[in-house]
């Protein structure tokens, strides 16, 4: 019975708590979606949109954000406040970069991945990621900072107004466009508190250097995000470009989504153990133990 007792809310917890969060809301996205009123067209629209937007962004959002916490224990002192406000920067030239490619190579883009001439407003989702990709990391300055009740109220904040933001607009009858306008809105908002803890974290100051170790640092990160998910990618776009029906795609994408929460939990687990095993290695190593026997 001892093993089944409440665990107190700590770091790792609340970052497997995020994840679970974060995997919750896009099951009832698609829930909310289905039972919305929308033509499985347009439903197969948000679903290539969300496709369009992982291809180009799953592998440098997810190695810069596994790259965090090593590079973070690695430097001490005013070095570490440096490298929370220049980790923000590159999230946002990248995201600023994106959005040109989005914004300009529409034409081509878009039918080289999705096999439509034209995917409903692409260029509104193309502002969604520009303001939404640099509040990715917002979770892990809260890692590493031990503030585990943070990173769930991040949670419940970020992926409760998100499904509100989808969801209020389709049903009083603004459609997917009204859906897309709120879901910039929130965008905006964790990008201004995203650039909040940037400033009040970090140490004004870009230092080239320190942000080419980290993106070189975080090189085979990314390399092993493509390797892992190539195969799934590759079959999204296959259906796609097949049958170039945005429906069709929506039936693919809904009868093909899993619920990886193993695989969520036991990332969440890594991410928040790093500091601590870097800071205290046998200690580290011990708890890591602990909370893997729990978790299986």
């Amino acid at each position: 019975m001892r093993f089944f007792r409440v665990q107190p809310l700590n770091t790792t917890l609340a970052l497997q708590l995020f994840q679970i969060m974060r995997l919750g809301a896009a099951v009832l996205t698609g829930v909310m979606l289905a039972k919305s009123g929308l033509r499985t067209a347009e439903i197969g629209a948000w679903e290539m949109l969300l496709y369009t937007g992982t291809t180009l962004t799953f592998f440098w959002v997810n190695g810069l954000l596994l790259g965090i916490a090593p590079v973070f224990t690695q430097k001490e002192g005013e070095a570490r406040r440096t490298f929370i406000f220049n980790n923000f920067v590159v999230f946002c030239v990248l995201s600023l970069l994106l959005f040109f490619l989005l914004f300009l190579g529409e034409s081509w883009l878009a039918p080289a991945l999705t096999g439509l001439s034209q995917v409903p407003h692409f260029k509104l989702f193309a502002i969604y990621l520009l303001f939404n990709l640099p509040a990715f990391p917002v979770e892990y300055y809260y890692l590493l900072h031990e503030k585990p009740r943070s990173i769930v109220g991040w949670g419940v904040f970020s992926f409760g107004m998100h499904l509100a933001a989808l969801f209020f607009p389709i049903r009083l009858g603004y459609g997917l466009e009204g859906g897309l306008y709120a879901l910039i809105t929130l965008a905006c908002l964790r990008f201004m508190w995203a650039a909040g803890l940037a400033v009040r974290y970090g140490t004004l100051r870009i230092d080239r250097e320190m942000i080419a170790n980290y993106l070189v640092f975080c090189a085979p990160l990314m390399l092993s995000n493509v390797v892992s998910n190539l195969m799934l990618l590759f079959d999204n776009w296959l259906v796609g470009t097949h049958y170039a029906d945005a429906a069709v795609f929506a039936v693919y994408r809904y009868g093909a989504r899993e619920f990886p929460l193993a695989t969520a939990l036991v990332i969440a687990l890594g991410a928040s153990m790093i500091p601590r095993i870097v800071a205290t290695p046998v200690e580290g190593l011990q708890a890591l133990k602990a909370k893997s026997r729990r978790l299986m």
